[in-house]
């Protein structure tokens, strides 16, 4: 039995007893299902199992309804996804905003990344961070039906305009 003071406040492991499987069980239950990004947070975020995590950037003032339904979304991905969430009007989570190559005007917005051998960072396929759309965007990261999303600067106007293309 593993107690906590968030989520369901209780979890029962259920299985052979090992090393191996009562590890798994606490790395996936020593976290809530949805996490807000902080400094305090940060060492939790990264040191933890999971190593796939999906981000919500949000205002959060004014917002519960979207942080509950991303957390309804959560559930089902347990020790699969880490949910984050942002709050885009602290100033301090602008550099992560600008490492995902998010502006302002994109935000709310979802962004998943997996933190592997190479940091790979994938865009959802629809818009929108209702439950559905985010269960679905996990889904298909699950199933490997994503592509990575690669950052590329704007396509200059007159790219073409010399005998020299620049793309």
């Amino acid at each position: 039995v593993l107690f906590k003071k968030f989520d369901e406040g209780r979890n029962d492991f259920e299985g052979e007893i090992t090393e191996d499987a009562i590890r798994t069980f606490i790395g996936g239950n020593r976290l809530p299902l949805v996490i807000e990004f902080t400094q305090e947070s940060a060492a939790k975020i990264f040191g933890g199992e999971v190593k796939n995590h999906i981000l919500l950037f949000f205002k959060k003032e004014g917002n519960e309804d979207v942080l509950k339904g991303y957390a309804d979304a959560s559930a089902e991905f347990k020790g699969k996804i880490l949910f984050i969430y942002l709050d885009t009007a602290n100033e301090e989570n602008a550099r992560i905003m600008e490492f995902f190559g998010l502006k302002e005007e994109e935000v709310p917005a979802v962004r998943l990344i997996t933190l592997q051998e190479d940091m790979t960072k994938y865009k959802p396929t629809k818009q929108g961070i209702d439950t559905a759309t985010i269960k679905e965007f996990a889904q298909d990261f699950l199933d490997g039906k994503l592509k990575a999303h690669l950052m590329s600067e704007e396509i200059a106007d007159d790219w073409d305009a010399k005998p020299v293309k620049v793309l």
